[in-house]
């Protein structure tokens, strides 16, 4: 029963001893805090465009490593076909050697006939 007795005058005289300078102070850190968090807002909003470009940054490194492997591969294609330069060119001389052999057959036989045919 003492204790509710002492409670509201406890409450009362902690009220009472808030000074004005006190007071001064909890304002000036009430301000100070909406002060902090509208600059948190903007905080919030730089990170967020952060982590919007370093998406954005990392996208591209993938799009560079794919370039990267398909140059590679390019660069792969290109000494397999050094490489085997030599029996290319063994075959594109046969494939040659077969269509002059029946250009010169064809040519005979166009000249044959129109010569019959010119004579006649």
């Amino acid at each position: 029963m003492l204790v509710l007795v002492m409670f509201p005058k406890t409450a009362f005289s902690q009220y009472l001893s808030i000074t004005k300078v006190d007071r001064d102070s909890i304002v000036s850190k009430i301000i100070r805090g909406n002060k902090a968090q509208e600059q948190n807002k903007v905080y919030v909003k730089q990170i967020a465009n952060r982590d919007s470009i370093i998406f954005k940054h990392n996208q591209l490194q993938e799009v560079n490593l794919s370039t990267i492997k398909t140059l590679k591969d390019i660069n792969n294609n290109l000494d397999i076909i050094i490489e085997q330069k030599d029996q290319i060119i063994v075959n594109e001389k046969k494939i040659g050697r077969k269509k002059r052999n029946g250009g010169l057959i064809k040519g005979g036989a166009v000249g044959l006939l129109v010569g019959i045919l010119l004579f006649n």
